[in-house]
């Protein structure tokens, strides 16, 4: 900050206070298009139903936390200082309303030289807090959409075994000529909750060929061939 009184030192602390805002206003533009990408992921996902509520919860949380990044950093962006003759209260109430200002007691209608210098110090100051409370906040969103990634990976990994019934005629009896009308199959809790049109089946080898070798035999079926009877029995 500038300890002189010169003119040469207070442009340049002018400059750097502008340097200050335009970074802030930067990072608040990355950030908005962050948040705006990911809520419109969020709403125009169709399988997001399927993904546990923990994922879904953290992707509005990241969305929260980037928005008001996005806030704090407008607010750094076009923080800026402005004499005032209202007590100390009445500037902090002032504060609270109006956090894009900063304000600085003059008993003048045209504060003195120091005055405004410290008016600069001031906004600085407070335009490195904004931009400061951004990036924690920005920090916690990728924190929280990490951990909804890992959340979503780790539900594409979870399976429940059903029993299935085929109904009409089906493509299943194609893949899997000695396949039961009823039978046992194991599902990802991802696809069978997902508004995709088929299914991928795991079903013992024993139940398509007496004489697989293999132990499960994985079969993509179309949803409509298929119904849902009930959990299978543990």
């Amino acid at each position: 900050m500038v300890e002189g009184g010169d003119d040469d030192d207070l442009s340049n602390e002018i400059a750097t206070t502008d340097k200050y805002r335009a970074r802030s206003k930067s990072v608040a533009a990355l950030t908005a298009a962050a948040a705006g990408a990911l809520a419109a992921a969020l709403a125009l996902n169709p399988a997001l139903v399927a993904f546990p509520f923990s994922t879904r919860v953290l992707g509005v949380a990241t969305v929260v936390l980037l928005v008001l990044a996005t806030g704090s950093f407008v607010v750094g962006s076009v923080l800026h200082g402005r004499s005032t003759t209202a007590l100390k209260a009445g500037r902090a109430v002032h504060k609270a309303l109006r956090p894009w200002e900063s304000l600085f007691a003059s008993n003048d209608e045209w504060p003195s030289a120091d005055e405004y210098r410290s008016s600069i110090e001031s906004v600085q100051r407070q335009i490195m807090r904004a931009t400061d409370i951004g990036m924690w906040l920005a920090t916690a969103a990728i924190v929280s959409i990490i951990a909804a990634l890992v959340s979503m990976l780790w539900s594409n990994e979870q399976r429940e075994t059903l029993t299935f019934r085929v109904i009409g005629t089906s493509s299943v009896n194609e893949l899997c000529p000695a396949l039961p009308k009823i039978f046992e199959a194991t599902v990802t809790t991802l696809d069978l909750h997902s508004s995709n049109r088929t299914l991928a089946l795991a079903v013992a080898g024993d139940l398509c060929d007496a004489g697989a070798v293999e132990k499960t035999v994985e079969l993509t079926v179309a949803r409509a061939e298929l119904l849902v009877i009930r959990p299978a029995a543990q």
